[in-house]
């Protein structure tokens, strides 16, 4: 028989009970539960929460932990699947997968919820009066999206759209104060997501930087010089098709195409739907 302790022991249909003490017999099931009032000897302290399950859900419990373990986001880099699990028992994790073209969050509502991408990608677009539609970003796999909006209870100025099939992972905002959670592991979400919302901003910094120059030519090239710089190679493959690139160069599309066509013309790159090779430097 073992004996286990944590701040907050989950049970089925009753919820959170803080600090009490679980008696384990060696196959595994649940002897008792008891108050933790004092020391005890033989008791192994646990990080974070114990959640108590019929058998009929370990299956789906040890399936979830698989899933944690495939998260790859500096959200949550250097996150033990502990700490992961602890999350998820609280209710501040879920999932959801999205077709191509469906809108995740619509510009005009609130949100409290992060995005991060765990499958495909995602699109930020922001559609005027007129109906033009400019894309801001694009968000790969890994990446998060709607934290600022999530944080500050602002609504969305923009729509968040699947640009394929893709599989999302949300955080809810709550988990950053759930008394729940240990602070050392708000703390390093926390941090995680400074550095998350430092690189975003980058990353917008780039398109203003992309769409600067006056000539069609202009955006091209700085915005595949950026592209360039980032793979490190003359060689690369942008997150767009023709349409996208130009919503995201805020160009026309047919004068895009005409200004790639004249640039290939000219031995300065070659392309194939979305590769790109730069030939030579412009004079």
């Amino acid at each position: 028989m073992k004996r286990f302790a944590a701040h907050y022991l989950l049970l089925p249909d009753v919820g959170f009970i803080r600090q009490q003490v679980v008696e384990i017999t060696d196959e595994g099931y649940v002897r008792d539960v008891f108050p933790l009032t004092e020391e005890i000897e033989s008791v192994e302290w646990m990080p974070g929460l114990i959640a108590l399950l019929p058998e009929n859900k370990i299956k789906n419990r040890k399936e979830k932990r698989i899933f944690m373990k495939k998260i790859v986001s500096p959200l949550f880099q250097d996150l033990s699947e502990a700490e992961l699990d602890t999350l998820a028992a609280a209710g501040h994790l879920r999932t959801r997968q999205f077709a191509k073209h469906e809108v995740i969050f619509h510009a005009g509502s609130c949100v409290r919820e992060i995005g991060i991408v765990l499958r495909g990608s995602v699109h930020i677009e922001n559609l005027d009066l007129w109906g033009t539609k400019s894309i801001l970003s694009s968000v790969g796999a890994g990446q998060a999206f709607a934290e600022t909006y999530a944080f500050c209870g602002e609504a969305l100025m923009v729509d968040a759209v699947a640009a394929e099939h893709c599989e999302i992972l949300f955080l809810h905002t709550a988990a950053f104060t759930d008394a729940r959670i240990e602070p050392a592991l708000q703390d390093k979400l926390l941090r995680r997501l400074l550095a998350v919302s430092m690189r975003k901003n980058l990353s917008l910094s780039q398109r203003i930087f992309c769409t600067t120059p006056k000539t069609v030519r202009g955006r091209l090239l700085t915005y595949f010089s950026a592209q360039a710089a980032r793979s490190g190679s003359l060689q690369f493959e942008i997150p767009f098709n023709r349409q996208q690139l130009a919503d995201y160069l805020n160009l026309d599309r047919s004068a895009l195409s005409k200004e790639l066509c004249k640039m290939r013309d000219e031995g300065l790159l070659e392309f194939d739907k979305n590769r790109f090779v730069l030939k030579q430097l412009p004079e």
